[in-house]
């Protein structure tokens, strides 16, 4: 089962193999924030630290979204992450 943290909380959690971030953040207490929940608004960037595969690659929407939002290495839009895989999560 894939681990996810949260450095902010010190919160951890297990989850199973391909659940939606938004799903599991809106339902338990996390410090990720969302606005839209479609990746259009860049409220829930935040920095996620990974293995390859833990997540899929970014789409070039959510790429040009973020350059938008942040300049932070690593940063991804949480509402349209899947966890396959151990992720750190840390809003921006």
């Amino acid at each position: 089962m894939p681990k996810i943290s949260f450095p902010s909380t010190g919160a951890s959690y297990e989850v199973p193999a391909g659940t939606p971030m938004l799903d599991f953040c809106q339902t338990n207490e996390t410090p990720v924030n969302f606005g839209c929940t479609m990746g259009s608004c860049g409220t829930c960037a935040s920095v996620i630290e990974c293995e390859e595969g833990a997540i899929e690659a970014a789409s070039e929407d959510e790429v040009e979204l973020l350059e938008l939002t942040t300049d932070k290495p690593g940063a991804r839009l949480v509402c349209l992450c899947i966890a396959n895989g151990d992720l750190s999560i840390d809003p921006v």
